[in-house]
């Protein structure tokens, strides 16, 4: 009997126009990758075929898919797609014939491979996204801080925090389509930051997550027993306004304290997590509906078109923005009216850390409608003479 593994090989490659909007039809490049022994070479070109549309599809899903959220949904969207693909492909071309080569898993089995070039449907790609659960609406998805602290509550012994748990609860969150910031992240001259809050704000992110976790002991059992205590506060940066809070608590036993904590931990996390994200949702959902409109992305320091122009193309092809206007355009200055799925927060934080050609971006500042940043070219000994610096690394 033959033996067959299918493997799409993510090498898609975007020709998206300048002027293009994220709902116009989309072409990608892709490669179509069947793993098969000899008896069934025959059918390489229908089976790789059938892969490479399948991967068209799954290349536009991509483009509206944060990364950290495909990477826990990519299955799932394949499945969807396993048995639709033509389906979303408007039009496709063969780019040759099929080739084979050497299985990467099993060099004793042969590999084939069909380049083509496809024409997707995006809108109703991104339909699909939104039938499955996996892209939100726009205001849906805010970008957040989380810290994780202990609390030894002045006992005579204080646990070790197992960082598996601020792990899993990253991974959850990211999971359920939030943009969680980088903890490390410092905003360009800022001090070390006293609270979560002032962290998330100082960073652009729309709600600092702070998550107090503490050991209480069980008197009669000593170091043996005890529970953990886990408290969440979710505040909003804009207004401070409160939009999570919650209390858990886990028992565990153990003749090693340390791993009495971790259990308890253990057996609560995933409840502190499902209900740390029904209440960013629900109330995050809330806040959105009051508040609409584009967000104006100002760019400072720029210094050519060239590089207001690949802000754009990396707004509406990577981020997904429906609309990335030019509005204004000065020396040192491009004003950019942006329509898409982040808020101000999370546009600047998945903008800085994108390098793009020959520059990046630094973040300045975030409101509720305006998100600033700095054009900073990167080290050229051929670049010329830029503009004065306004401040930070």
């Amino acid at each position: 009997m033959s033996r067959l593994g299918l493997c799409l090989l993510g090498l898609a490659l975007l020709h998206l126009p300048g002027s293009a909007l994220a709902l116009e039809p989309v072409t990608v490049s892709v490669q179509g990758t069947v793993e098969l022994n000899n008896e069934n070479a025959g059918k390489a070109r229908e089976l790789a075929l059938h892969a490479g549309l399948v991967e068209a599809a799954l290349a536009v899903a991509r483009r509206f898919v944060p990364p950290h959220v495909m990477e826990f949904q990519q299955e799932r969207i394949r499945e969807a797609l396993e048995t639709s693909a033509a389906g979303f492909v408007l039009t496709y071309r063969v780019d040759g014939p099929v080739g084979a080569r050497p299985a990467r898993a099993d060099p004793a089995q042969q590999e084939f491979v069909l380049g083509l070039s496809a024409t997707v449907d995006a809108s109703r790609v991104r339909e699909l996204l939104r039938t499955l659960g996996v892209l939100r609406q726009r205001g849906d998805r805010a970008s957040v801080l989380l810290r994780v602290g202990l609390d030894p509550g002045g006992s005579e012994w204080a646990p070790s925090l197992p960082s598996s748990f601020a792990h899993y609860l990253t991974r959850h969150l990211e999971g359920e389509g939030l943009v969680v910031v980088d903890p490390a992240l410092r905003a360009p001259g800022s001090a070390q930051p006293g609270s979560a809050f002032d962290h998330a704000r100082s960073v652009g992110a729309d709600v600092a997550i702070e998550v107090g976790v503490r050991w209480q002991r069980h008197a009669s059992l000593g170091l043996m027993g005890g529970r953990a205590e886990v408290r969440v506060r979710a505040l909003r940066t804009d207004d401070g306004s409160e939009v999570a809070l919650a209390r858990f608590e886990a028992p565990a036993y153990h003749a090693d304290p340390d791993e009495a904590f971790a259990r308890a931990l253990e057996a609560v996390q995933a409840q502190v997590a499902q209900n740390l994200t029904l209440q960013l949702d629900r109330n995050w959902r809330a806040l959105a509906a009051q508040e609409s409109g584009p967000i104006e992305l100002r760019l400072l320091n720029a210094t050519s078109l060239g590089q207001v122009d690949a802000v754009q193309k990396t707004l509406r092809n990577v981020l997904g923005a429906e609309e990335a206007s030019l509005i204004t355009l000065a020396p040192w200055l491009a004003e950019i009216q942006v329509k898409g799925p982040l808020s101000p927060g999370a546009l600047q934080d998945r903008l800085v850390r994108v390098v793009f050609d020959g520059f990046r971006l630094r973040p300045v500042e975030v409101s509720r409608q305006r998100v600033e940043v700095r054009v900073e070219t990167l080290t050229d000994p051929d670049a010329g003479p830029g503009p004065p610096s306004v401040g930070g690394p």
